[in-house]
Order: C-alpha cells, then structure tokens, then sequence
C-alpha cells in the first residue's frame, strides 16, 4: 500500500488501481500482485518461473536503476519459509532449490526500494 492507500493489482489482463478497499474473509489468490505508487511494467523487472514448480524455481530481476532486492517466501499459513537479500543490483538470478517444499502455494515477496511484488508459486511433487 502507497502513502495515500492506493494499490494497484498487476495481471495478464492489465492493471487495475483501486483507491479503496475492503476485505472481510475473502481469500483472494491472484498469480501477481505489485504495489506502489508509480506505474511499473512486471514483464520487464520480475520473472518467476517455471511455474508450477518442481525442484527449483528461478526468480529474474532487472531494472534500470540499481535496487536493493529483499526475497521472501511464504507458505499459506503465512509462515515465512525462505528468504534472501541483496544490494544495488539492476540484473539479478536465483535459482531456489524446492527439495525441502511440501506440495502446495507458496507467495513470493520481492521487494525493492520503490516497489513489493507478490507472485503466486506452485510447488508440485
């Protein structure tokens, strides 16, 4: 969420900013989601894939300014199960090793100092 409470969901379908919000039980699982409060190509800074996953997945950044880069990744419950930092980097990749994932959706956060991208992953056996 930005300064002044906007959000704006990137897919394939587009982006959709929204100025308000309200959530009571409802799960909500997109395969992205970024927000900020400048507009961003997703295509052009973060890749992860392949997806669904079996014993690794590759997450890909690039940008045209250097970034700091903090990767989280969360099961379900919320747990954070992996995570990785790195500083002042355009061009990045990672390959995560899977063998310790149980089958099932895991959320990716990958944030920069402008912006937090949320990618849906799939890990399947």
């Amino acid at each position: 969420f930005t300064h002044d409470n906007a959000l704006t969901i990137i897919d394939r379908g587009g982006t959709y900013p929204f100025t308000s919000y309200g959530i009571d039980d409802v799960w909500v699982i997109p395969d992205s989601l970024a927000t900020s409060s400048k507009k961003y190509s997703e295509k052009n800074l973060i890749n992860l894939f392949p997806n669904p996953a079996k014993d690794k997945a590759n997450i890909t950044f690039s940008s045209n300014k250097k970034s700091n880069l903090k990767i989280e990744i969360f099961n379900l419950l919320g747990n954070l199960i992996s995570e990785f930092e790195k500083n002042n980097v355009t061009d990045f990749q990672q390959s995560i090793s899977l063998k310790d994932f149980n089958t099932g959706i895991y959320f990716v956060k990958i944030s920069t100092d402008e912006i937090i991208f949320f990618k849906k992953l799939i890990v399947e056996k």
